[in-house]
């Protein structure tokens, strides 16, 4: 069973019947919007309604988290977790083609509306794993943003991460590449007393979840160790530009060397206050940006997705023969000197099943 919208074929025959989870009522005005409006016009209508939920999935500033990836019209390109279709334009402008997966079929219909004069996108409703077996096993890149930390809800069972990542590497061609996209559990705002994004709590990241909850994020160890388990043989992290007060940079645009190393973390928001992380933390602050990942190779964004151009900034560059400070070089993976850093927000991965040769995101 399909429904046609526009150029873009929803194929509706594992979609249960009805959406399993749903945001409410602005789900219907972003499907009335996008119905009504041209995508040029959603600036306009961001300003006017002053709302987050329409900021959020409607804004073209998160297509940036995809848009510096080189991928070709020779790429396909499967996008699990699609959603309202935040960056499935972006993925449909670069590659050849974009099969889309989501659980939702309003978010897939609203997706399938603002994106409806693209003819090289294919949207499919229903559980990951019903939709799983029929998906093509060539595909250039995965897509997972903000939507590996959902393992446990796709997959279920003892290790559904590790089993997320091994069924999704069946399904890549020679040379093809995973993207993650992921909270860092030991992102700066959390130590600073925000909630953790997923269950609206103070220091459940960092405390390793001992309440429970749907969603799991990871330091980069955590990442490491899930990679290779599932037989790894090449990652890589990649980390958001730091959005830092204008005097903390120099007139390069740069921090200066060490800037942030005298902060101090006072993780009290008059709730509670955070007890020590599992794992040990770090001294500096080591900050990369985002992602590629090939066969054999994962490719991770470990943070919160930062708007400003790709860059790679070191602090403490005698800690690091391999860097050299830079206002904006092209992205590039942490070095192997680097300890892992506290962390913007989020991470970006670039993973490679084993067997598949090694492949730079930026190899010609």
């Amino acid at each position: 069973m399909t429904e046609q919208i526009g150029k873009i074929t929803l194929d509706l025959s594992k979609y249960p019947g009805e959406d399993l989870y749903c945001d409410g009522t602005v789900e219907d005005e972003l499907l009335d919007i996008v119905k009504k409006y041209s995508r040029v016009e959603y600036p306009q209508l961001i300003e006017q309604r002053k709302s987050w939920p329409i900021l959020y999935h409607l804004s073209p500033l998160r297509e940036n988290i995809v848009d510096f990836v080189p991928m070709t019209a020779q790429d396909k390109v499967l996008e699990v977790g699609s959603g309202c279709g935040a960056i499935t334009g972006a993925l449909a402008r670069k590659a050849g083609s974009v099969t889309c997966v989501d659980l939702s079929k309003k978010r897939s219909m609203i997706n399938a509306c603002r994106h409806s004069d693209y003819d090289n996108i294919t949207i499919h409703v229903g559980n990951f794993q019903d939709i799983e077996p029929v998906l093509p096993r060539d595909y250039s890149y995965i897509c997972l943003i903000g939507v590996f930390e959902y393992g446990r809800g796709y997959i279920g069972g003892d290790r559904p991460y590790e089993e997320f990542l091994r069924i999704l590497m069946g399904h890549l061609a020679p040379g093809g590449r995973i993207l993650i996209a992921i909270e860092n559990k030991y992102g700066l705002k959390y130590f600073a007393g925000c909630q953790e994004d997923h269950l609206g709590s103070y220091f459940s990241g960092i405390e390793n979840y001992q309440e429970g909850g749907s969603a799991r994020t990871f330091s980069r160890k955590g990442l490491e160790a899930i990679f290779k388990s599932c037989g790894a043989e090449e990652y890589s992290f990649y980390y958001p530009y730091p959005r830092l007060p204008a005097d903390w940079r120099t007139p390069d645009q740069n921090p200066s060397p060490g800037i942030l190393l005298h902060n101090r973390f006072s993780p009290n928001t008059g709730q509670k206050s955070a007890r020590s992380p599992p794992d040990p933390l770090f001294p500096d602050i080591h900050p990369t940006i985002p992602p590629g990942a090939g066969p054999s190779h994962i490719q991770i964004p470990h943070g919160n997705p930062c708007p400003a151009p790709p860059a790679c900034i070191y602090l403490r560059p005698e800690r690091c023969p391999d860097s050299v400070p830079s206002a904006f070089p092209r992205p590039r993976p942490s070095c192997a000197h680097a300890p892992e850093p506290p962390g913007s927000g989020d991470i970006y991965a670039l993973f490679s099943p084993p067997g598949h040769p090694r492949r730079s995101l930026y190899e010609s």
